[in-house]
């Protein structure tokens, strides 16, 4: 008998050796440091965190000196391949660093920005994008 622990735990390391392997592809640093695969690009830093089913957008951030010239948006469209790649659906938490410490975007504006990079809300708090490949097979089925 397979054991669940194990099965998920390939699975994982599966997801984060070919994640790191398409964001290399893409130009982008990563370091697999389980339980996160760390990517990092021009003036961008990205954390993700793998599970079967999804992908956990921990962290998106770009340097203070160049915010606003298209870097976050850069990483995102990684982080956004990688899912399509894998086909897992990324969930998020959309929190703006300005309300917490003055920097980045306001919420409103942040969450904008998620949206339209094709995120939609699941809940008060969560965000959510699911692969396309996703979205055709369930309008197929219909």
């Amino acid at each position: 008998m397979e054991n669940p622990r194990t099965n998920y735990a390939s699975t994982i390391a599966a997801y984060m050796a070919r994640a790191a392997a398409i964001a290399r592809a893409r130009g982008l640093n990563a370091e697999i440091n389980t339980p996160f695969l760390k990517l990092r690009g021009r003036s961008s830093f990205a954390s993700l965190t793998f599970h079967p089913s999804h992908i956990v957008l921990e962290a998106l951030e770009v340097e203070p000196r160049d915010r606003h010239k298209r870097y976050g948006s850069a990483m995102l469209d990684d982080v956004i391949a990688i899912g399509e790649a894998l086909d897992l659906r990324i969930d998020l938490i959309a929190e703006s660093a300005a309300e917490r410490d003055g920097r980045g975007l306001i919420q409103s504006k942040l969450e904008g920005w998620y949206r339209r990079h094709a995120f939609v809300g699941a809940d008060d708090v969560l965000m959510r994008r699911v692969p396309t490949g996703a979205v055709r097979r369930s309008t197929q089925r219909q």
